[in-house]
């Protein structure tokens, strides 16, 4: 029951409103119902046992939010590429926002807009790693094995490892794999 105690100034006991809400406010009985005791709640869990899970973000707010959870769990789980039980996928259907994709407004990697460019200025720098001699070479090195080198910073990868996915090497054909190169250098 609640015990509501109410003092109006001037007077010792409380207006007619205040029983009103301290009758209305005791809980009713149920119909004759024992209560039921229930055992408590166990949590089972797995050390290291992670589930598949597809983490689904749909629009830019999701996209930041994506590289975010894809940032903390490599911190604490490791490189994604040893997560295959963990998949992102964005989808955005906003055309400015695929248009800034290609045109350098991008939340993680490079920007698409001039990335041939980008590919042989990277692979004459000293402070390149990767074993490509040329930008197509280096496109190419970059879908299939994007950790051979990663570029310094928070958008492209954490710890080392490429926030790029490691499976196009298997799910991708070499004519796919051509046909992304191809189009990628044209992108100058």
């Amino acid at each position: 029951a609640v015990n509501l105690k109410t003092q109006v100034l001037g007077s010792e006991s409380p207006p007619p409103w205040v029983e009103e809400a301290q009758s209305a406010a005791e809980p009713q009985p149920l119909a004759n119902q024992p209560a039921v005791a229930l055992p408590p709640l166990a949590a089972v869990t797995a050390p290291n046992e992670l589930r598949p899970t597809l983490f689904l973000g749909i629009g830019g707010t999701a996209g930041r939010t994506l590289c975010q959870l894809r940032r903390r769990l490599s911190d604490r789980l490791g490189p994604a590429a040893s997560l295959p039980a963990i998949q992102m996928l964005l989808l955005d259907t906003d055309a400015r926002a695929n248009y800034d994709a290609t045109q350098g407004e991008v939340l993680v990697g490079p920007p698409l807009a001039g990335i041939a460019g980008t590919a042989a200025r990277r692979t004459a720098s000293p402070d390149y790693g990767g074993s490509a001699r040329s930008a197509g070479e280096y496109l190419r090195e970059s879908v299939l094995a994007p950790s051979a080198y990663v570029v310094p910073g928070d958008r492209y990868g954490a710890g080392g490892v490429s926030f790029m996915p490691e499976h196009y090497a298997k799910a991708l054909q070499p004519a796919e794999v051509d046909d992304l190169v191809a189009y990628l250098s044209t992108l100058q």
